[in-house]
């Protein structure tokens, strides 16, 4: 059980736990304490003691005291063990309790008188009626201490046994280099164990890591009652969190005797995931490591609170860099806008077998550079009417071109019979509805040698049928139930938050978002999304423009020359004409002079609401003046209320139609001309 080496004593740290803990607990200094490596204390020792004792608890404190006051400690836990020491160590002082588990003590003092007769022994006992006569009188009786004792009288019984020993009171005993310790009171004592027990997670496993100790709040936090753990490996708890190679860094440092030190994602019995900060070390026997002790505390709020922060200052981030790069696309957009318009403007007067597909072409980038002002500048929250179409083209291409989607990815989309669907609310909602279906159902698909998406719509009655599915794996049936759940993920990482903000959008909008085919089997999961429509008539609209009179000129600000020619066109086809400005003095001396002529004027604009803006301007010099507001930072379409009224809006790109359109809600608005 000990080493020994001249004026050093290799106390090593005994198997169980608690006797680590009752050393820790009576040693003035723990920093000279490790459960790396064996205890070492430099002394020059005059006593060699054999300390005997199966107690762990009094044999770790009696060796702690012995040592403080510079004795040359040796324990045993058994007789078989003290009797080997006595075979092939000769000691000053023996120290054991009566009953130990293989023997008595009567057994270990004839084995003590036959090979070292001139050693005395201290017997502890807490039954001395029982003890032989020839214990207690005659040239064999030995010193007994009765139970319970007192360190102090321990140490008093073997300075007076050294000291007779050698024949001179006290030759042998120690001096003592600092005051004798206090041994705890039994309810001090007592009350230390459970605050450690209330505040510490402990553990002990053999070598093969079956757990063969688990306290109270271990029990309390897995979940497990204490037969359930014991004999179990820490697999048990494995929450899939961690790569295998993390297990394996800790099970290298253990096996080699080192402490590990670290954070580990737990998961109980019910389920759920709890942090620990852990420390496991080695517990050695005889110098070989058989037992591992860890120490563990719950951490799982403060890692929720380093999580929510993370959280925030992600979200930060990408608000800075969304924020950069609005700013850096606001230019861009309004170019890239005004050419769109331009190009619209042309597909419109084109003619012949292509000029259905340019002008579906052009829709769907007008869609994506709108989808992209939205995300730099902030979502519109204004519900109009959209057309659906338009809303699945741009998913599907935002989809396909994101960052994992795999090349070889085929997306089908069947929209034909809903292709002039129109739908009422927030079209920058549904897109990301629609988006996020996607993403799940590419994510859905990894692995799949070849991956499938399959978008069809259909109407039934008046709301709209959207299905998205894949041919993957399909949805675990033990993650239907909760798969709308708030914090709900199918994959294991993520916030799991997408899917239940879809349904709240989809029921924000007076439909619904289900699982209608979990999949399996060899296809894939399928959801439905469902929202009220109507489908529109593709003819163009036939207005009648209130008679003009005098009011024949509408005053237009526009510097690209392509959405100036479409502009010019459709006014013209009301009857009207283009009276062009380019600066707010021209506009002023304008309205000044022919006023009477303007039937309104279309301004490119999206700060209708500035003091010295150009709207401000109008208003106050012709406060009747409808007033249609076009540009491409404009984030919806529609009356706006301003500080100077009402103004209809058109963001860029559109189409001739859609310009006439904004053109006549803002000319119904005229008041009746005088004639």
């Amino acid at each position: 059980m000990g080493e020994t080496h001249p004026g050093v004593t290799h106390f090593t740290a005994p198997v169980n736990a608690k006797l680590q803990l009752g050393s820790l607990l009576c040693q003035s200094h723990p920093s000279n304490l490790s459960t790396d490596r064996p205890l070492i204390f430099f002394s020059i020792m005059k006593a060699k003691v054999l300390l005997v004792d199966d107690d762990v608890d009094i044999l770790g404190v009696a060796t702690t005291v012995l040592i403080r006051v510079n004795y040359h400690v040796t324990t045993a836990y058994n007789l078989a063990a003290a009797l080997a020491h006595i075979s092939t160590e000769r000691f000053d002082l023996v120290i054991t309790d009566y009953r130990l588990g293989d023997g008595t003590g009567a057994d270990l003092i004839t084995a003590v008188r036959k090979e070292q007769p001139d050693v005395p022994v201290i017997v502890i006992s807490g039954c001395v009626q029982d003890l032989p006569d020839w214990l207690l009188d005659g040239p064999l009786a030995v010193r007994v201490i009765p139970k319970p004792f007192s360190f102090s009288s321990l140490l008093e019984a073997a300075k007076k046994e050294l000291g007779l020993a050698a024949g001179t009171p006290s030759a042998l005993a120690p001096e003592t280099p600092w005051p004798i310790p206090v041994p705890l009171p039994m309810a001090i004592e007592t009350m230390v164990h459970q605050i450690v027990n209330q505040e510490s997670i402990i553990a002990v496993t053999d070598r093969n890591g079956a757990i063969v100790y688990a306290n109270d709040y271990f029990c309390a936090l897995a979940g497990y009652s204490r037969a359930e753990l014991i004999g179990q490996n820490h697999r048990l708890l494995k929450s899939g969190q961690h790569p295998s190679i993390f297990y394996k860094q800790i099970w290298a440092t253990i096996l080699a005797g080192r402490t590990w030190r670290g954070e580990i994602c737990n998961k109980a019995k019910d389920g759920h995931l709890y942090y620990v900060d852990t420390i496991i070390a080695p517990l050695r026997e005889e110098g070989v490591v058989t037992h591992f002790l860890s120490l563990r505390t719950d951490v799982t709020e403060r890692k929720r609170m380093q999580l929510e922060l993370a959280e925030q200052d992600k979200r930060e981030h990408d608000e800075r860099r969304l924020l950069a790069l609005g700013k850096m696309t606001d230019g861009v957009l309004h170019d890239l806008n005004n050419i769109l318009t331009g190009v619209l403007g042309m597909a419109a007067d084109t003619t012949g077998p292509h000029s259905a597909q340019l002008k579906e072409a052009v829709n769907r980038m007008t869609q994506l550079t709108r989808r992209l002002r939205d995300y730099t500048a902030g979502q519109p929250t204004k519900s109009t009417w959209f057309r659906l179409a338009p809303e699945l083209w741009c998913a599907c291409s935002l989809a396909r071109y994101r960052a994992g989607t795999p090349r070889n990815l085929v997306l089908s989309h069947f929209p034909e019979t809903t292709i002039d669907c129109e739908i009422w609310g927030n079209e920058g909602q549904l897109l990301e509805v629609i988006l996020n279906l996607l993403v799940n159902a590419i994510e859905a698909t990894a692995g799949t040698p070849a991956p499938e998406i399959c978008i069809q719509t259909r109407m039934e009655g008046k709301m709209v049928v959207v299905t998205i599915e894949d041919n993957g794996p399909g949805v675990p049936e033990s993650l239907v139930p909760t798969l709308f759940d708030l914090y709900s993920s199918t994959k294991g990482r993520g916030r799991g938050l997408g899917l239940s903000i879809s349904r709240q959008i989809a029921v924000a909008h007076q439909g619904s978002l289900s699982l209608e085919d979990a999949g399996g089997g060899g296809h894939g999961a399928r959801f439905r999304l469902q929202i009220p429509a109507r489908l529109v008539s593709t003819e163009p609209h036939a207005h009648e423009i209130p008679p003009p009179g005098r009011k024949r000129f509408v005053l237009v600000t526009e510097d690209d020359p392509e959405t100036l020619r479409l502009i010019e066109r459709a006014v013209r086809d009301i009857g009207l004409s283009v009276m062009l400005t380019h600066t707010e003095t021209e506009i002023a001396a304008l309205v000044a002079h022919a006023g009477e002529t303007l039937a309104a004027a279309v301004i490119d604009s999206c700060a209708p609401d500035q003091e010295n803006g150009v709207v401000a301007s109008l208003r106050r010099a012709a406060p009747q003046l409808p007033v249609l507001l076009i540009s491409a930072m404009l984030k919806s379409r529609g009356k706006t209320t301003t500080r100077w009224g009402e103004v209809e809006s058109l963001p860029k790109p559109f189409e001739a139609e859609d310009f006439a359109e904004a053109l006549y809600r803002a000319l119904a608005t005229q008041p009746p001309s005088e004639n």
